[in-house]
């Protein structure tokens, strides 16, 4: 018999894969934790305090269970994380295909093979009761994201509305951060319907529509992660959006962020309170504008706590611009010294510090600018400057007498200082004039 005739009777043989019921199911995962999981099954007979060579039976039905609860978590997350490739690999795992079953897919698939490997794993697994809703929720999920990455021509409300109806009566229990990420998922169905019915209007992506704004309303009142807030954030217009994005913004501090995420979580808030600080008005300490600007500096200080080193000095500096708009001119001051005297070196420490003294009238901080300048790394010509500006303002502000006259004697010595250099500057072209 040639060869050509011994593959043609082989494919002849090959047969569709059988659909698993929940007993078959539970055999062959029991069988593949048996087989391959010794130390796990050794691992859940310790914690429930039993012999697992006595007690096999009862630990296989624990470590079946336990199985059953992890699938279902990673299944979910990754599908959530519009990751379902991932989701649909790991049903296929469950699907404990054999080499005939994936023969047979394989030559029935062709070039579509992974899109055949899908059908097929939601065929063999979809009489299993235990993985139906899972199967049901990915497939579900991943039509939505299709949706939203490619252009369907016959993708339409309804379609949309079916995936939400179908997502809000979900069997599976989820937790408020998943269902937040199924809304986020059924607003860009909605945004992408918009943009359809848009397509020659070149902004109308900037624009967040009502069904598209109402899954993202539902998601910030659900959600405690900085990036699906953020999101949500920019998408949904201000005046709708604002009180309950606060509202996430603080709830999501009173959960586990990382460091990165809680500077980014208190700039937002402090972002917004500073927003509602500058509106048209009078303020006051009894006023909304006052209170607000407050808030701003609270959340500041929590955003200087968890900034990394070169993100510090623009916060100190947004911080010291909301103090001195509502007259707290001590805490401008000292944090203005603190930038001066931590951040910044030679001129322009120098001229920070005169600066302070300019808007407080204490002359001491022109006195800290002459000694910075006499310690610091600077050019000549700096340095005079810098000398220069501070003894007239010890001259034009200083109340001790004794200091200004000082003060005046050294100005003049400067002045005197700079005419002679000039001269030298000036001299050696002087006998060419004619």
């Amino acid at each position: 018999m040639s060869e050509t005739q011994e593959n043609k009777n082989k494919e002849v043989k090959l047969t569709a894969p059988k659909m698993l019921n929940d007993e078959d199911f539970k055999t062959l995962l029991k069988n593949d934790l048996k087989t391959n999981n010794q130390d796990y099954l050794a691992d859940v007979a310790s914690r429930h305090n039993l012999n697992l060579r006595e007690n096999e039976d009862a630990v296989l039905e624990i470590a079946y269970d336990e199985q059953l609860d992890a699938i279902a978590q990673n299944c979910i997350t990754d599908a959530l994380d519009e990751n379902t490739s991932a989701s649909y690999f790991l049903l296929q795992k469950l699907c404990y295909f054999d080499e005939n079953d994936y023969a047979y897919i394989a030559a029935v698939g062709g070039e579509n093979l992974s899109a055949s490997i899908i059908k097929y794993t939601e065929q063999r697994l979809s009489n299993v009761q235990s993985l139906k809703p899972l199967i049901d929720f990915t497939s579900s999920v991943n039509e939505a994201i299709l949706y939203t990455s490619d252009d369907y021509p016959n993708f339409n409300s309804y379609n949309a509305n079916q995936l939400k109806e179908k997502f809000e009566n979900t069997t599976i229990v989820l937790s408020d951060e998943e269902k937040a990420k199924l809304y986020f998922i059924v607003s860009k169905l909605y945004r992408q319907l918009d943009a359809k019915a848009n397509v020659h209007n070149l902004y109308a992506d900037n624009s967040c529509g009502l069904q598209e704004g109402d899954c993202l309303q539902k998601a910030l009142s659900l959600s405690t992660d900085y990036k699906l807030i953020s999101y949500c954030q920019n998408r949904l217009p201000r005046k709708d959006s604002e009180k309950n994005v606060l509202r996430a913004y603080k709830k999501a501090l009173t959960q586990k962020q990382s460091r990165g995420d809680k500077y980014k979580i208190n700039r937002e808030l402090a972002k917004i309170y500073m927003h509602r600080s500058q509106s048209i008005g009078y303020i006051n300490m009894v006023s909304t504008k006052y209170q607000d600007a407050a808030k701003a500096v609270k959340y500041l200080l929590e955003t200087y706590r968890y900034a990394n080193k070169e993100d510090k000095l623009p916060v100190l500096k947004k911080m010291a611009e909301i103090q001195m708009r509502i007259g707290k001119q001590q805490d401008w001051k000292n944090i203005k010294e603190v930038i001066a005297l931590k951040y910044l070196k030679g001129q322009d420490r120098c001229m920070a510090l005169i600066s302070i003294a300019d808007k407080t009238g204490d002359v001491s901080f022109y006195e800290r600018a002459l000694q910075e300048a006499e310690k610091g790394r600077m050019k000549k010509t700096d340095q005079m400057e810098v000398k220069e500006i501070a003894l007239t303002g010890l001259v034009n502000n200083c109340d001790d007498e004794a200091k200004k006259a000082e003060a005046q004697k050294q100005l003049e010595a400067i002045y005197a200082l700079k005419s002679d250099n000039l001269y030298k500057i000036i001299a050696p072209y002087k006998g060419k004039q004619h």
